[in-house]
């Protein structure tokens, strides 16, 4: 068996929790970081199960993070590349 994909979330709203959810419900996904302007919407999003708390760029740049799902609203999404 392979290594699980290693999922990042940029925005912790309502389309980055059904993102959370989906990844987590399916085999060879993990998700392993979460970033949201509010800490405590990106800590409930993380549950304990991923890293919380990260600025965009270090999701990003993250070794750990092999897909960023961007969840922020469409107008801020080229600004966090």
């Amino acid at each position: 068996m392979s290594d699980p994909v290693r999922f990042g979330i940029l925005g912790c709203g309502g389309i980055g929790g059904w993102h959370a959810r989906s990844i987590r419900s399916l085999p060879g996904l993990e998700l392993v970081a979460v970033a949201d302007a509010d800490p405590a919407r990106s800590a409930r999003l993380a549950r304990g199960s991923a890293a919380a708390g990260l600025p965009p760029e270090a999701l990003i740049g993250s070794p750990d993070v092999e897909v960023v799902c961007v969840c922020t609203p469409p107008a801020t999404h080229a600004a966090l590349i």
